[in-house]
């Protein structure tokens, strides 16, 4: 039976932006029995689930530990989102120290992630239309000024954000300078992600 890490709830409900009726998504980390890892039967892949409860839909999306440490290592921001956010349903010690070290070793590399995710959002979803969906507007918005926080002050916040195409055009502006003037490193260091990664399967957390 695989085991939960740590459960947060990312999404618009993370931001407080959460409409009537919007639904809640979760972002959950889970760990393969060694046993299925040694095997050759472990799943690494993430994938979803969901359920009804309470008369709201909770949308879950599950990462096993190897691919939670890959995408950290990489920078992917909706990993950082969901290790970070202070909306935590379901925790460990495990998840507890992962956190710590998500947070302590943010890197100049998160730019990338949110930048391409705003500049493909935007041109799929925003350019050249007359109306553009509001919801998306404040889901680009919202990262952005999440990653320009992270770069120029290294804080990590979860505000709420409004917006129209001027302002994620402004924002895409700051975000690369504020980019271009981090102090934080260029990259993520391996070693402590691997040391958990290692520690939490041999422990069986």
């Amino acid at each position: 039976m695989c085991k939960t890490i740590g459960a947060t709830i990312i999404g618009s409900h993370l931001w407080k932006m959460q409409r009537r009726g919007s639904d809640i998504d979760i972002f959950r980390i889970y760990m393969e029995p060694v046993p299925n890892v040694l095997d050759g039967t472990a799943r690494y892949k993430s994938f979803q689930t969901g359920e009804t409860v309470g008369g709201k839909y909770l949308e879950t999306v599950n990462h096993e530990i190897k691919q939670v440490v890959q995408q950290l290592l990489s920078s992917n921001v909706n990993f950082v989102v969901g290790v970070l956010s202070p909306e935590i349903l379901d925790t460990s010690d495990a998840f507890d120290e992962l956190r710590t070290i998500t947070r302590n070793y943010l890197s100049k590399d998160i730019y990338h992630s949110i930048y391409n995710m705003a500049y493909n959002l935007y041109y799929e979803n925003v350019f050249g239309k007359k109306k553009p969906p509001e919801k998306m507007l404040n889901t680009i918005l919202r990262m952005l000024r999440f990653g320009i926080k992270v770069l120029s002050l290294d804080k990590v916040e979860f505000n709420a954000v409004y917006g129209g195409v001027s302002a994620i055009k402004k924002s895409l502006k700051e975000i690369t300078k504020a980019y271009e003037e981090s102090s934080l490193p260029d990259k993520v260091p391996e070693k402590p992600f691997r040391n958990w990664l290692f520690d939490s399967r041999m422990n069986g957390w």
